[in-house]
Formats: C-alpha cells, sequence, structure tokens
C-alpha cells in the first residue's frame, strides 16, 4: 500500500529496476519466491515486487443490487 512501487528483475531489493507502478494498478501474480512476487502489470510489464506494496482485494461485479452470475465481456 505504497505510492509507486518498484519491479525489479530479480526477487531482491538489489535487483535491477525494470520498472515501476503506481498505487492502484491491478496485476496478476505469476510466482512466489519468499516474501516477492513476479508479477505481470497491464501492458505486459514483469518483473519481480515485495508482498508489502501488493494488497490482496477480491472483485466483485455487480449488476444493480444483485452479484453478477455470469461473466463480463469487457
Amino acid at each position: 500500500q505504497i505510492r509507486t512501487a518498484q519491479l525489479r528483475s530479480e526477487a531482491s531489493f538489489l535487483g535491477k529496476l525494470v520498472g515501476s507502478l503506481e498505487y492502484g494498478a491491478r496485476v496478476d501474480i505469476a510466482a512466489k519466491q519468499g516474501d516477492w512476487r513476479q508479477v505481470t502489470a497491464p501492458g505486459g510489464l514483469t518483473g519481480w515486487i515485495h508482498q508489502s506494496a501488493l494488497t490482496p482485494q477480491k472483485i466483485v461485479m455487480k449488476a444493480g443490487s444483485q452479484d453478477v452470475q455470469k461473466s463480463a465481456s469487457g
């Protein structure tokens, strides 16, 4: 839960910076190594980020006042 998170080439604070993510950016976790997560961000940016910079959040799609029972197309 930080303003800008740094993506690194390896699971270490000493790894080369490969990019950064703004607060609220959504990522997909591809791998875990200790306290580090390999993530893919929108635009295909991939790198390692420390888990302390991540916040798990369940996304619930709603149509009106009821949960959507089907998948969304876009």
